[in-house]
This record gives structure tokens, sequence and C-alpha cells, in this order.
């Protein structure tokens, strides 16, 4: 907020101040600012974004005034630029002037008007109570946003001084906190200085952003969703998520959440909504501050009518379907609902950068997949040296039901982002000839085992998470003492192993943390067990009675 702030600021000031600009990549570089004045980092951000440029190579000019034609460019880029049709007709603003287009958008939007009916002068020099009224009809009027929260100036020596006309908006701007005042004085009438704006600037992006957080009710209908959703720091905007939810551990201290095997035989028709909605306490006396709403497949439209949430965000190929307007589970016709099946790394940053772009955080998503995209070069340029390790990774195993048929062993073909993975950590897929998801039954049928077994993996890992029934897991001695198994490398060497199934499985922030965990596991030479994944229980050295450990925060 303090750095965007302060970007819109200086960038349009420099930019409005002359017809041309002036780089600085740090703040650094301007001799007229130092780490120890109060607007440093609003100028450090800036410099880095390159959205505020100096006025020259090596000055920023902090205490310099700003004009009516530099503020109009602030608020004229603060608004995004927008295309305008109009022209100005004020006489002193030549056409080719580098703030004419700002001028006519914020007369015709009535932010800020003519000094006259054909004058609009330029560059006079703007007042603190006159840019806080600039700001304050670019909120309430051009925005069409409200203007609660009026605060009497009483607390102001000078607060007579305040012209009649400027009253209600310095009101508005002091009681939202955007307006603090200097030595218990407002100085109305004094001349606004660049450093100035970029404070009240600061402020200004910071209520918004912070309205704009209150009104936000975001619903995850898959887990992964809502790993991305904390990663991008609006986890507290959540409101509504699946019953598979289990990470962050930040998610599972929220006020009475129940771990999935609490909804395990209850399909989500028969969720109790008034417990979901926080309208009644459960068995053990605690309301729900955030709301089961979804399994995997399907979702409860009445907790979720409920909620009204002003986003809704689902990922994975069954939640697809809601996106058609034939399903009767159709979500966007009421919501603002979106939809991610990522099929490749580079669609899962994509996704996390599309989901910050909704949440107006997109800088920082890009940030955060810039840093996740440097790891994975340092792993290849470690891997890439390594002899590939052939691996067999089972998403879940065989069902026998009877006279219903059997059901996998079921693996990950090529052209996946498990592929990728495991590519990037140093191994082979077994089934990268095959492509997505595979049910190896389907394709084998009663010699699946026996095709795995001829393709002689030197690693098998089969899912495992805390809390998991017996009967969902495959146990590595089931693995061992498959058909056929005992001449695989991977059985005869020991390195049969159980993965968290939530880390990999789970497309988002945390793969990374998943691509550091299959290198180590593959490569355990070379690469360290990453931090905030659960010790090294996927070796093999647990079995499915033994109670899991706490996962890292």
């Amino acid at each position: 907020m303090k750095r965007l702030l302060s970007i819109i600021l200086c960038l349009a000031t420099v930019l409005t101040m002359f017809g041309f600009t002036v780089t600085a990549a740090d703040a650094a570089d301007f001799k007229d600012v130092h780490e120890s004045d109060w607007f440093y980092d609003e100028v450090q951000y800036v410099a880095e974004r390159e959205l505020f440029k100096g006025t020259a190579a090596d000055a920023f000019s902090p205490n310099e005034s700003m004009t009516r034609a530099m503020i109009v460019t602030v608020l004229y880029r603060l608004a995004g630029t927008p295309e305008t049709e109009e022209t100005t007709a004020f006489k002193d603003v030549p056409a080719d002037a580098y703030y004419a287009d700002a001028v006519a958008w914020a007369n015709h939007a009535e932010v800020v008007l003519g000094t006259s009916a054909d004058r609009f002068s330029p560059q006079e020099d703007v007042t603190r109570e006159q840019i806080v009224c600039m700001l304050y009809r670019y909120h309430t009027g051009y925005r069409g946003n409200g203007a609660a929260g009026e605060k009497e100036l009483d607390a102001f020596a000078d607060a007579g001084e305040v012209s009649k006309y400027a009253v209600g908006a310095v009101e508005w701007a002091y009681g939202n906190g955007i307006v603090n005042g200097s030595n218990g004085k407002l100085n109305p009438k004094d001349s606004v200085t660049r450093c100035e704006v970029a404070a009240l600037l600061y402020r200004y992006i910071g209520f918004v952003e912070q309205e704009k957080r209150a009104d936000m009710r975001i619903v995850c209908l898959a887990p992964s969703m809502v790993e991305v959703v904390y990663a991008l720091g609006y986890g507290d905007c959540i409101v509504g998520w699946s019953a598979y939810t289990d990470y962050p551990v930040a998610a599972t201290e929220t006020e009475g959440y129940q771990p999935y095997q609490f909804y395990y035989n209850t399909n989500t028709p028969d969720f109790d909504v008034d417990y979901e909605l926080g309208k009644k306490p459960g068995e053990d006396g605690k309301y729900k501050a955030v709301a089961t709403v979804s399994k995997f497949y399907d979702y409860n439209a009445e907790i979720l009518a409920g909620l009204e949430p002003t986003l809704v965000l689902c990922e994975g190929t069954e939640q697809e379907q809601w996106m058609d307007p034939e399903n009767p589970a159709y979500l966007c016709g009421e919501y603002n609902a979106y939809c991610f099946t990522p099929e490749s790394i580079d669609e899962i940053y994509d996704m996390m950068i599309e989901v910050g772009e909704l949440l107006g955080c997109k800088k920082y998503a890009e940030e955060l997949v810039a840093g996740y995209y440097k790891r994975i070069d340092e792993i290849k340029a470690i891997t890439s040296e390594l002899t590939p390790i052939r691996t067999y990774f089972e998403i879940a195993h065989q069902s026998d039901y009877g006279e219903w048929g059997k059901y996998g062993p079921y693996t990950e073909g090529g052209k996946t982002p498990f592929d990728e993975m495991i590519q990037i950590a140093g191994g082979t897929n077994l089934f990268s000839d095959g492509e997505g998801y595979i049910n190896l039954y389907d394709v084998y049928g009663e010699d699946a085992f026996a095709e795995i077994a001829e393709r002689d993996p030197q690693v098998i890992m089969s899912p495992y998470w805390p809390g998991a029934y017996d009967f969902e897991v495959t146990t590595l001695y089931e693995i061992m003492t498959r058909p056929g198994f005992d001449q695989t490398e991977a059985v005869q060497t020991g390195r049969v192993y159980y993965y968290d199934s939530s880390l990999m499985k789970r497309f988002g922030p945390r793969t990374i943390t998943a691509i550091e965990k299959l290198a180590y596991l593959l490569h355990p030479y070379y690469f360290s067990n990453p931090e905030n994944s659960v010790s090294p229980w996927e070796l093999g050295k647990i079995d499915v009675a033994e109670n899991f450990p706490k996962p890292l925060d």
C-alpha cells in the first residue's frame, strides 16, 4: 500500500513536471533522499518500480511545491490513465502539453476544474486544502464511493482557516486517517510538496484498500485455492472453503474449524446450513468463523448463497463443470466465479498471478512467482548434471468393487505438472509416454502391476496424509508385496516412500516446496529436506498406524 501510493504520486509528478523523464533505479540514486527521511521508503518503492521518475538523474526534489498540472497528472494516473475523447478548451493548456490529456479527463470528470471558464492555471501551486478537495471529488464523484467517517476539525488550532468549500472534504480526509495535520495544525493554505502528496496518496490508497478488504468475501471451493489466497495475504477474507482444507496452519486455527474427517460420511447437501453459516454453535459449543461449502465434486448451494461471496475460486477438472452454463450447478450466472485447471508449472504460476490480479495484488503475486522460478533454476542447475531416477508416482491405489469392477492404480503421464515436477527434481516419470491422469487398469487390465514392474522403477511413491484412514492409504508393505515388485530396483534398494499428498497434489504456492521435496527424495546426497515440509517420514520409516508429526507453519 505504502509503496503503491508513493509510486502513483511520484510517477505522475515527474512526468508531469517535464515533457521528458529521468529514470532512477533506486532511492539511493537521489542525492536529496536519505534513509533517515520519513519519505525514504516511498521513494524507494517508486524508484524500483519506475513508477515515478526523478526531476534529474540524481534528484527527487521532495520539498518542491506541486503545481496543478502535476497534481492533475497524478490523479489521472491514479485513475489508470483512462482514454478520453474530451479535449480541453483552456487557453493556457497547449494541445501538446504532457498534461493535456490529464486536464481534459479531470475537467470532464469534475475532479479538477478550471480556475475560470477558459483558464486552468497549470503552473499555479496547489494548497493542502485544495489537494484534499480534489482527492475527495475523485473518491466520491469519479469513483462513486461514499463519504462516511467525517470527523470534526476542532482538534486543530487553525481549523477556522479552512475554506468553507473545503470543510467537508477535510473532515472526511481527517476522519479516515488520510490527513493528520502537523504539530496540531492543518496549514490549509500552504502549498503542498511532492513528498506530502506522496504521503497523502499513500494514506488514501491504504484507506481504499482497507475498505475493499472489508467488503471482500472469498469462497474457495478447492483447498488449493485456500493456499493461494493465504499466500497472497488475503486469508482473512475467506468466508467459505472445502471440507479438505487443512493448510496453512493458520486456516486450521480459525474458530470452529473442523477437519475433513468430520464431513467424511456426509454429503454436501446434508451439511448443517445454520451451523456452517455461524448461526448456531456446534456440539463443542463453538461457532464457525469460516463455512465449509464443498467437497471435490459438489458444493452446498444454500450455504454458498448465504455467504454472499464477492469472489468464488475453483480448481481442477472436477470443478470445471461448474463453469458450464448448461450445468445445474453453474456458478458464473450468479457469482463472480473462476476456475483454474493448470496443466503445467507455468500455468500454475499464471494462475497465482491471475488470482493476485483479482485480489488487487498482482505485483506482489508476480514477485512471489519470480522467486519460485529462481528456486526452480537453482534445482535444475544441480539435477541437470545427475542421472535421472526412474520414478513411479502413484496418485491413488487400486480399488476392487467386486461386481462393479476394479479401478486404478492411478498415475500421471506426460504433459502434466507432475511430469514436469519429477523432471525438474532429477527424475524420469515412469509413464511419461502416456498423457494426463491415467487409470492404469483401464489401459493394462490385470497386467497393470506387471507393467509397472516391467518398467523397473528406482523410486516408488505412495500418497499419505495426516488423519488418513487405513483403507485410504496404500501401505509400503502392500506395494512391496505386489506381484513382481520384488524384482524392481525400488523395492530391492528400499526406495519405496510415502509422500505428503496435499503438498504434492495442490498446485499453488507450495508447488516449489513439492519440487524441492522430490529432489530431496530422489537425490538425498545432493539436496536437503526443504523447510516448511514435514520431516523425512517419507523415507518409509513409519507405518499406517503411527501418528503424524504436526505440520510445520
